[in-house]
């Protein structure tokens, strides 16, 4: 008897495997835009605007219209949310991005660093006048736009007619070839 994916025996039969693809974990290109951390946290917040509305995953599901399987996904952080998903989570329970925005930082505070602007202008001025990328403060890869830009030809500055024709030569070897029409003379005159 042939094993057969799905019926319980071969590689499929893994505990778990099914979960891990879903996950996004299985694929390695999704393995790097899957932050599992991040979505733990958004899941934590969902979970507690659902239990603010004091509703069940089934009823959740019936007043924003998804269903309560995937709901209870998200808010385990097992698997990745979309924009779109998350918008609608928030619709069903009644809540702006701001208000959401504020629930998750409670929960992973971003802090900015104290910088002085004072240094931070300073320190741009500087890479400034070295001609470094402001930013990185590594050389600029990228040409202006106001600079000439540099001839790299080995081209002489005034081809002579010989020259033009072994370029003309040349570059006529690799046109493609196209039919020219026929020539027709007048025989009225």
């Amino acid at each position: 008897m042939r094993a057969r994916p799905g019926n319980g025996n071969g590689a499929h039969a893994v505990r778990g495997a099914d979960r891990v693809r879903m996950s996004g974990e299985g694929n390695p290109r999704s393995r790097r835009r899957f932050d599992r951390r991040f979505h733990v946290l958004v899941g934590r917040v969902l979970r507690d605007l659902r239990h603010d509305k004091q509703w069940s995953l089934t009823q959740a599901g019936v007043a924003g219209g998804f269903y309560a399987t995937n709901l209870i996904k998200h808010e385990r952080g097992s698997r990745p949310l979309s924009l779109a998903t998350l918008r609608s989570y928030l619709e069903a329970y009644g809540v702006t991005w701001e208000l959401f925005g504020e629930q998750l930082h409670r929960l992973d505070s971003i802090r900015p660093s104290n910088l002085d602007p004072a240094y931070l202008n300073g320190l741009r001025r500087e890479r400034e006048a070295k001609g470094l990328n402001i930013f990185t403060g590594r050389t600029v890869t990228a040409k202006r736009m106001d600079q000439p830009s540099m001839s790299t030809t080995n081209r002489p500055a005034q081809p002579g007619v010989a020259t033009l024709h072994v370029w003309c030569r040349k570059w006529l070897r690799y046109a493609p070839i196209m039919r020219w029409p026929a020539l027709t003379t007048r025989s009225e005159a």
